[in-house]
């Protein structure tokens, strides 16, 4: 440690080159990773060999502006707030969407900001060190010249040999001659080492080879997945234009002991002149060996905060939420949650004209870029937060068309998938193709397709159709709330479709059908009744993880009357009568009685006018009637009662 800083005083550095080796050394201290900001951390290393400084002394002060740079984190994030939505923005954002520039990860917050404070620390960590320095360069220059003793003692050979020993080998040039010194900025030698690393760089593809790959690929997908990625192994031919990537496991963020999806071997057609934009074009991607629910040997980890379900829209009549159905609704909650995250990574944010008071990329509705970017920022760090909404011209990521045949997955029973996408991008905006996703199962009982019109530059409605047939009764209706279960038995089908609303596709407005086959309906009060088919519509609206449901009374009616056969439907019929009978017992009859309207509610129940009464009948009950068909549709769908029944 003497010799280094005995070095800095008797080794002939000039001020430039000690302001040169505190300032870069603070700029690559200050920057967040390689990552985030790959081409300016290999820039600021090249400049180390470049410029003439003091290579220790930069990577000291490198060291030291690192654990200042965690301290500085919200100031580094704050400053490039700054730059990035201030009055530069403009000049930025033209360097983000620029070729080789674009690698330079000015989009990150952090790195633009990291940038500014590094070099500003080390323009004043340079000042103090070049007057120290030349403070103690004038202290002994005066020594040279004007003590004897001092010229006496420097001459002895064992002053030498301790000077060498304890202190190091110092210039030849005299204190005076150091305090004149300039120049000498550039190292020449290494200008040399720099072209042949520039030109190993270009021959081996190091930049681009299979760790960074590998590297790069598994942090985004964590932070898209939520929970680890394992890759084994990723490859890139740049000139063949081929990319390979072996053994991808994502973890499933709800159930960390399985795989959300697995592949043996993904292959991928690459454009390789959008990597200079820091694009990654996909134009065909094929799986091998794809799984899903497969075991994990090691269980996974989180990656950053569980996200939480969004709160469901203000209720109209009749509807209700998952909780007044459901006994553990936060069983069927997460794992729509993880759906409705993919989903916004796949539909993309709003456009905004204001970035201020409207969202940039990824922002939930109603949403301000501030409250988004301190969201991300709880979320995933600041160092990971990026102004994705400077990012022109083309998104970032984007895969024309992707392949997964033979998917196993478990369920449907004995069958796999194929799930074909086309055009899924990071910023589906930039793209005037429409992100499309289908899977279909090998016996087509399940059948799914989304087209994202209204997130592409298309512009259209977001549009979902999904299908599934032959579902166990028994296994669907085991986490219904109440005691006796409305169905029991049979065979379901279930069909959904309907479009996406808001930003990034999170509401949802869908019609919903479940049609029972040979089940057994349980109304409460009249016991079971077994029935051929009983078909349920059902609306869906709000949060695709917290939506409302509602059920009609009318078609519930009419869908109970149409599928009891004759038990039911005089089942239905007597408790009608019951409740007329029980309505008009208790009247004092002291006007008209009024038409009741039984056989324009439930044709099908054959109920008949009730003949004009005398002036003087009161008028008769008609909610008792509504009350009786809302005691059969909460018998059916087994509402919560306080006795538990």
């Amino acid at each position: 440690m003497f010799k280094k800083i005995a070095k800095i005083l008797r080794g002939g550095a000039t001020p430039g080159q000690l302001m040169a080796s505190c300032v870069v050394g603070a700029a690559l201290g200050f920057m967040p990773g390689f990552v985030q900001a790959p081409g300016l951390v290999i820039v600021l290393a090249l400049a180390l060999l470049v410029l003439n400084v003091n290579i220790t002394l930069a990577l000291g002060v490198a060291g030291v502006a690192k654990l200042l740079s965690l301290i500085l984190l919200p100031l580094s994030f704050s400053v490039g707030r700054f730059l990035l939505d201030g009055p530069t923005q403009s000049l930025f954002k033209a360097m983000i969407n620029a070729p080789v520039l674009a690698l330079f990860g000015f989009e990150y917050y952090v790195t633009c900001g990291g940038l500014v404070i590094g070099a500003a620390l080390g323009v004043i960590a340079g000042i103090i060190l070049i007057r120290t320095v030349r403070r103690i360069r004038t202290r002994m220059s005066s020594l040279e010249e004007g003590s004897d003793l001092y010229k006496k003692m420097i001459d002895k050979w064992w002053v030498k040999l301790f000077l060498r020993v304890f202190v190091g080998k110092g210039s030849k040039d005299s204190y005076t001659v150091m305090l004149e010194k300039k120049g000498g900025l550039i190292r020449p030698v290494g200008v040399a080492i720099c072209g042949l690393v520039v030109v190993l760089l270009v021959v081996t593809q190091m930049f681009f080879s299979g760790p960074f790959i590998a590297s790069a690929l598994r942090r985004g997908l964590e932070e898209a997945n939520g929970a680890t990625v394992d890759l084994a192994g990723a490859d890139i031919d740049l000139a063949g234009g081929r990319m390979t990537l072996t053994g991808l496991a994502m973890a499933d963020p709800n159930n960390l002991g399985v795989d959300l999806f697995r592949a043996g071997k993904i292959e991928a057609d690459v454009s390789a002149a959008s990597l200079l934009r820091k694009q990654l074009r996909l134009d065909r991607v094929v799986f091998t060996d794809a799984a899903h629910g497969a075991s994990r040997q090691t269980p996974g980890k989180r990656v950053g905060n569980a996200p939480a379900p969004v709160e469901p829209v203000p209720a109209k009549a009749g509807e209700k939420t998952l909780a007044d159905y459901l006994q553990n609704p936060e069983q069927w909650q997460q794992p729509l949650t993880q759906m409705r995250q993919w989903i916004e990574k796949i539909s993309g944010p709003a456009e905004s004209d204001d970035a201020e008071s409207s969202d940039a990329k990824g922002a939930i509705a109603g949403e301000s870029l501030r409250d988004r970017l301190e969201r991300e920022a709880l979320a995933l760090g600041y160092a990971r937060v990026m102004a994705s909404h400077l990012i022109d011209g083309a998104p970032r990521f984007v895969v024309d068309q992707l392949d997964a045949e033979n998917v196993a997955t478990g369920y449907p029973a004995n069958e796999t998938l194929t799930i074909r996408a086309s055009f899924l991008s990071t910023q589906p905006a930039l793209l005037q193709e429409v992100p499309k996703v289908s899977i279909e199962s090998s016996a087509k009982t399940l059948l799914f397709s989304m087209a994202l019109a209204g997130a592409s530059a298309a512009s259209g409605e977001n549009f979902i159709d999904f299908s599934c047939a032959g579902l166990d009764v028994d296994s669907m209706v085991s986490n219904l709330g109440g005691g006796t279960k409305p169905v029991a038995g049979g065979t379901m089908d279930v069909g959904m479709r309907g479009s996406f609303r808001g930003t990034g596709g999170t509401y949802i407005d869908l019609t919903m059908q479940v049609d029972f086959h040979n089940t057994t309906v349980a109304i409460s009060g009249a016991g079971a009744t077994p029935v051929s088919k009983l078909t349920i519509p059902l609306g869906i609206r709000g949060p695709i993880d917290n939506p409302r449901i509602r059920l009609d009374d009318t078609q519930l009616a009419d869908a109970l009357v149409a599928a009891g056969a004759d038990m039911l439907a005089n089942e239905v019929r007597g408790r009608a009568d019951d409740a007329i009978q029980d309505a008009l017992s208790d009247v004092d009859l002291k006007g008209t009685i009024p038409d009741v309207g039984l056989e324009n509610m439930l044709p099908s129940l054959g109920g008949k006018k009730q003949p004009e009464a005398k002036q003087d009948e009161a008028p008769k009950k008609k909610d008792d009637i509504g009350n009786q068909l809302k005691g059969l549709g909460e018998g059916l769908f087994g509402k919560k009662k306080k006795n538990g029944g």
